[in-house]
């Protein structure tokens, strides 16, 4: 832990440029985890703890991966914003709410784990015109569609909620059987048992859309 909070402090206080702070994530994210953060206070990088577990419980794999709280007065997306960097993916979050965290961590597992092969054929599941294209509304898109039913997942199932945010079939059948194709296609076989062993707890939710 002294070694997050060396490169944190080496983060805050801008003492590294762009180059050797990802060399510095990239060394110190070799020691404690994949997921490191930054500009949280203690009840906000809890929140954050708590959506990387219920990736870990879950067995979704999760990769190099820097979270990132939005400063006061930094433009920022509504709620938050996930960019497919690399070697380290990093997450912007300007809404500190545990299902803004989970959310945007499934994009990042979405970027390692599918192919564009996968991300092609996810957009035909779900009826969409675009994996992630911003021509398109935002409920149109099949990135998110994999973002939001991983959400549902592991974090709203649990909440009873939310009312549906994407197009198409929001079924908890239809749920149930993208997050399998999408634990097969990013080869997670043991995130795919623990989904079946919990099938019949969520079998008998519905999730609710406004034509209900």
């Amino acid at each position: 832990m002294e070694a997050r909070r060396i490169v944190l402090r080496l983060i805050r206080w801008g003492s590294v440029g762009v180059v050797g702070l990802v060399g510095t994530v990239f060394a110190i994210q070799a020691l404690v985890g994949p997921v490191t953060y930054s500009g949280f206070d203690r009840e906000e990088a809890a929140i954050v703890r708590s959506a990387v577990e219920r990736f870990e419980r879950a067995n979704l794999d999760l990769p190099l991966t820097h979270v990132r709280r939005a400063q006061f007065g930094e433009r920022c997306s509504p709620r938050g914003k996930a960019t497919n960097s690399r070697p380290i993916r990093f997450l912007q979050i300007c809404s500190v709410q545990e299902e803004v965290v989970v959310h945007e961590l499934a994009h990042a597992w979405a970027f390692v784990h599918l192919t564009e092969e996968n991300r092609h054929e996810f957009a035909l599941r779900r009826g969409t015109p675009t994996w992630r294209s911003r021509e398109h509304p935002w409920m149109d898109r099949a990135s998110e569609h994999a973002a939001d039913i991983l959400t549902w997942y592991l974090y709203w199932s649990e909440q009873d909620g939310p009312v549906a945010r994407i197009a198409g079939d929001v079924s908890v059948e239809a749920y149930l059987a993208d997050l399998s194709w999408l634990m097969a296609a990013g080869e997670q076989p043991r995130a795919t048992e623990i989904l079946a062993s919990r099938a019949a707890e969520l079998a008998p939710m519905w999730v609710a859309t406004a034509s209900q």
